[in-house]
């Protein structure tokens, strides 16, 4: 499953989702949302998506999307028990990156923003940002639901509308089809069938984590002005 749009390049899978990003404009790509039943069963540590793009600001937004499929009208759903990082490797070369059965790069996370999530004595529930390139403190937190700016970063935590594109029926059919050897057609795509995309998430919801951080800082003087980013989940 995967969606293209301008900007830069990203891949998500369960637990774990990557993206290249040079600060000049490349393709994003999404992927993912539907897992094993034993992964959708930590939905808060179920990563869907990520994206990441640099904007005109100078800053980079990061989103990591979780907890997929919620029907619309449904509440957001917050875990203490689960850990949301946003890795950058800023010491890699765009050349061997674009190399990957012989990559040189030491592809290691040189930065990490660390999210969590807890409540307080009244049920509320809040955020806890650690890590961010252009923060003003290490640390910071505030509630969920809106946005906290702190520096020049700025994060929030909310239920949003899935902005992932895909025909999902039409790509399981698909599957089908070219595992069945009497089947004569094997592509069952609405848009090729039809004419017509169809769009299997719309009207579905997903939580999300959001940080927008500074993409100079965040390059440390990484002369291609390129960064690996990746995301990951962890419950204690």
């Amino acid at each position: 499953m995967r969606t293209r749009n301008k900007w830069i390049t990203a891949v998500g899978v369960t637990a774990l989702a990557a993206a290249a990003v040079q600060l000049n404009p490349q393709d994003v790509t999404a992927a993912d949302h539907i897992d094993a039943p034993a992964t959708q069963g930590d939905a808060a540590a179920d990563i869907a998506d990520f994206y990441a793009w640099h904007t005109e600001r100078g800053t980079i937004v990061a989103i990591i999307t979780f907890n997929a499929l919620l029907e619309a009208g449904a509440d957001p759903v917050y875990d203490d028990t689960v850990l949301y990082t946003v890795h950058i490797d800023n010491t890699a070369d765009p050349a061997e990156a674009n190399q990957p059965l012989d990559n040189d790069n030491d592809n290691v996370s040189d930065i990490q923003i660390n999210v969590r999530f807890g409540q307080n004595g009244a049920g509320e529930w809040g955020m806890q940002v650690n890590g961010a390139p252009g923060a003003a403190d290490e640390t910071f937190d505030g509630p969920v639901g809106m946005p906290l700016t702190n520096g020049s970063v700025t994060a929030a935590a909310n239920i949003y509308d899935d902005p992932f594109f895909f025909d999902f029926e039409g790509f399981t059919a698909t599957a089908m089809n070219l595992l069945d050897d009497t089947e004569a057609a094997d592509v069952a795509f609405a848009s090729i069938l039809a004419g017509a995309p169809v769009d299997f998430f719309a009207g579905l919801n997903t939580m999300a984590v959001v940080v927008e951080f500074d993409a100079a800082m965040a390059a440390d003087g990484n002369a291609d002005n390129f960064l690996q980013l990746w995301a990951t989940t962890g419950a204690r």
